[in-house]
């Protein structure tokens, strides 16, 4: 007797369809967390990404949407490095022209990132973090 198992596509999440796209070409997964691996990569999109988000909120719109009678706005970037768990990161931070951008994320002056579920990755997600008043 031919046993026969259909198999019926299960949907994923945005989330798990791109951790596929990004480990579908993967060979060898210990590069993940070397020194210039696939985590540390991330790690940094993620962390100029919430920068950003900071900056738009404290802005009011945002990147690239500016109108031309805002008082303030960007005003070209600055670069970071961060000490992570995974050696240093060097981030591209957006400035604005009036110096006045106080990151939550990671503050000025502070180096030291002690991962994303230690900080207040949450809140900045959720938008509770970066909300200014």
């Amino acid at each position: 007797m031919l046993n026969v198992i259909f198999y019926k596509k299960i949907s994923k999440d945005s989330f798990e369809q791109g951790l596929d796209l990004i480990l579908e070409n993967e060979k060898d997964f210990s590069k993940i967390f070397n020194e210039d691996g696939l985590f540390k990569k991330l790690t940094k999109r993620i962390v100029e990404r919430a920068f950003n988000t900071e900056m738009d909120a404290h802005l009011g719109y945002e990147k690239y949407n500016c109108k031309t009678d805002e008082n303030n706005y960007r005003n070209e970037t600055s670069f970071k490095t961060i000490l992570t768990e995974n050696g240093e990161i060097d981030l591209v931070i957006s400035r604005d022209c009036h110096s006045d951008f106080e990151p939550m994320f990671i503050p000025k002056h502070q180096r030291r990132f002690e991962g994303l579920v230690k900080n207040n990755f949450n809140d900045v997600c959720s938008g509770s973090a970066i909300i200014r008043h």
